[in-house]
């Protein structure tokens, strides 16, 4: 039977309709991400804080007192934990010209050694490299400043973060009506279906890992001082906090880690390093996050990987933390739509 002339018209115009939509999207996440981020991640801090309210709410604290207290108890501990990790990084950065100097004699010594080896005499070896590595290693200090920089900037453009977060909990009601209106009659049931999942298992997967991140900062900083690694708690909360991002995140920090060794301690404090993170990865993703997070985020890896990839390239390091409860959010939603079912299994383990 011939096709249809007009119906190929007609799915090429969905298509482009599809393309230009998801095109229009990214550009519109991108531009907006100022405002945005600290929008998303008051909503995540609000479901957080959520089943604690409604206890207190329950007991009969007023809605405004609840949520003032959960919110100043809960930016105290984290202005807390910001003042522990910028005060370890000033002092890791006064270790910065020793960590040079040590890097620098590691490298006279491979030089002598490739003297013997190939007959390059290290003054022919210096014309050849010292144009890159001076660059690398005259910039390190610098590099590191525009790291922090960049990390306050960050914190100071979500500032209003805990407005948002004081403005979801206490609206929660009126949000949710208003979802009710605008939804008809016959999908109400669903959509608070929807509403109630999520509403549990968002902040059970948070808790969980707020947990979970909280004991790796205790292990690797007392695995790093037991073997030898300088500043090991600054090394542990850094190794620890890229762990909220699923799979890669704990390779990235202990990434960071080993190439400081590397540069500036012995090859034995190297390897047992390989070794710790070998066994913490297997610990971490076979018992720690399976038993304290649970399995309501049932999301399969290479979908993960790829909202990792795709949420940095969108939003940067805070896409790359939130992109998996957005994930576990919209997988929610769709196993409750039977139209949408299909891509909930797509995107499940």
């Amino acid at each position: 039977m011939p096709a249809n002339p007009s119906t190929d018209r007609s799915n090429l115009v969905n298509a482009l309709l599809i393309m230009l939509t998801a095109i229009t999207a990214v550009f519109i996440l991108i531009m907006a991400k100022d405002i945005l981020v600290p929008l998303v991640l008051g909503t995540f801090l609000a479901l957080l804080l959520f089943p604690a309210a409604e206890q207190m709410e329950r007991k009969g604290w007023p809605r405004i007192l609840t949520n003032l207290v959960l919110i100043i108890l809960f930016f105290a501990g984290l202005s807390g934990v910001i003042f522990v990790v910028v005060k370890l990084f000033f002092n890791f950065s006064e270790d910065l010209p020793f960590i040079k100097e040590q890097i620098n004699q590691k490298i006279l010594t491979f030089q002598g050694w490739l003297e013997g080896v190939i007959g390059m005499s290290p003054k022919q070896q210096q014309e050849l490299f010292a144009s890159r590595t001076g660059m690398v290693f005259d910039t390190a200090g610098q590099l590191f400043k525009n790291i922090f920089t960049a990390t306050t900037g960050t914190i100071f453009k979500i500032g209003i973060l805990p407005v948002f977060t004081f403005m979801f909990l206490y609206y929660r009601d009126k949000f949710r009506q208003f979802l009710f209106k605008m939804l008809p009659q016959s999908t109400h049931y669903r959509a608070d279906n929807i509403i109630r999942e999520i509403s549990y298992v968002t902040p059970s997967y948070l808790k969980g890992l707020l947990i979970v991140v909280s004991i790796l900062v205790v292990v690797n900083s007392a695995v790093f001082f037991f073997i030898g690694v300088r500043h090991p708690l600054f090394f542990g909360i850094v190794a620890a906090l890229f762990n909220l991002i699923p799979y890669l995140g704990t390779i990235i920090g202990y990434l960071v880690a080993l190439v400081f060794v590397l540069g500036a301690q012995s090859l034995d404090v190297a390897v047992a390093l390989v070794i710790t993170f070998i066994v913490v990865q297997f610990v971490e993703n076979n018992i720690l996050t399976p038993n304290i997070t649970g399995v309501n985020v049932s999301i399969n890896p290479f979908v993960t990987i790829l909202m990792i990839v795709v949420g940095g390239m969108i939003w940067g390091l805070p896409g790359m933390f939130i992109v998996i409860p957005i994930m576990s959010m919209f997988k929610i939603a769709c196993e409750n739509i039977p139209n949408l079912r299909p891509i909930a299994f797509l995107i499940g383990v």
